[in-house]
């Protein structure tokens, strides 16, 4: 059993202690709203494992194209295993695990290789300097009235920005790995490729970023209709825990990180109970998916090392 598999098996393990203490806090923690309160039909159920598998493929996309950036190319079965490893990998403490191991499976079995490294953690960083560029885009959308000029100016200058930065990362990483020896200097542009492709991977990844928030709108907009500016509110609230959860570098998976953020940056419209409920209630369900998710990897990377073998 190679280091690879241990690692995404304790995560497993991780997931599943995690899980359980989300359950005992929707069941057990006074002054909670019961789960009979958040009206969990099939449907909504449905639903929300629908948006969650559509984050996971649109993830699946785009690390592909980012990773072609690098001159380099990484099928969709290649990728939908990587992003299946960083699903499990992320409740191991410390982010380094998951970057690490996406990339570290391939047709020719387990081994991590350093280019593989670099472009996984520059396609990390790249996403939170995205999440951080929208926060400030739907801050700013909300302090002027999201009035229509206003907002539109921002959404533009926000692409502007991330399409920016992306160039600006990907020179920083040429120059990084070329000074540190570590071998994928010929195969990067370090001026991110084309402009629409620039383009398209901004957008992408400011979309993901939105659609990251569907799952936890959907729960909640079953319970009780919401406005517009409180799509919006929830949305930038949830974001920005995300990003906290994620710098949390030793809290797996940001457990409790992103449910404290989420519950002092939640709009006015829920109470820290309601909040922290919906928050805990959105972990639940999102770590089953993601034990799913690593257990079919985990099969596929089992069956692909058993091939290599008999080959």
């Amino acid at each position: 059993m190679t280091s690879t598999v241990r690692k995404t098996l304790l995560g497993g393990l991780f997931s599943l202690i995690i899980l359980s203490v989300c359950l005992l806090m929707l069941t057990r923690v006074e002054g909670l709203p019961s789960l009979r309160d958040a009206n969990l039909s099939a449907f909504v159920l449905f639903e929300f494992f629908v948006a969650v598998g559509a984050i996971y493929a649109f993830s699946v996309f785009l690390w592909a194209r980012f990773y072609a950036l690098f001159g380099e190319s990484r099928g969709s079965k290649n990728a939908f295993i990587d992003m299946g490893l960083i699903a499990i990998a992320k409740y191991l403490p410390g982010k380094i695990w998951g970057i690490l191991f996406r990339g570290a499976v391939d047709e020719n079995g387990i081994a991590l290789k350093k280019n593989r490294v670099v472009i996984s953690a520059a396609e990390q960083v790249y996403s939170l300097i995205v999440a951080l560029l929208m926060i400030g885009f739907l801050a700013l959308s909300s302090y002027a009235g999201y009035t229509s000029g206003i907002t539109f100016s921002l959404a533009i200058a926000t692409i502007v920005s991330c399409v920016l930065s992306l160039k600006v990362l990907l020179m920083a990483v040429s120059i990084v790995t070329s000074r540190s020896k570590f071998g994928i200097t010929q195969t990067l542009n370090p001026i991110g490729s084309n402009l629409l492709r620039s383009i398209e991977l901004a957008i992408g990844y400011i979309c993901l970023w939105v659609l990251t928030a569907i799952p936890l709108l959907i729960l909640i907009s079953n319970s009780q209709p919401l406005l517009l500016e409180q799509l919006i509110s929830i949305t930038t609230a949830f974001i920005s825990a995300m990003i906290a959860g994620w710098l949390a570098l030793f809290a797996p998976s940001g457990i409790g990180v992103r449910e404290t953020a989420f519950v002092y940056l939640a709009p006015e419209l829920f109470t820290w109970q309601d909040g922290l409920f919906w928050i805990t209630l959105h972990r639940t369900l999102f770590t089953l998916f993601d034990l799913a998710y690593g257990a079919t990897t985990l099969i596929i990377i089992a069956y692909r090392t058993k091939m290599v073998v008999v080959k």
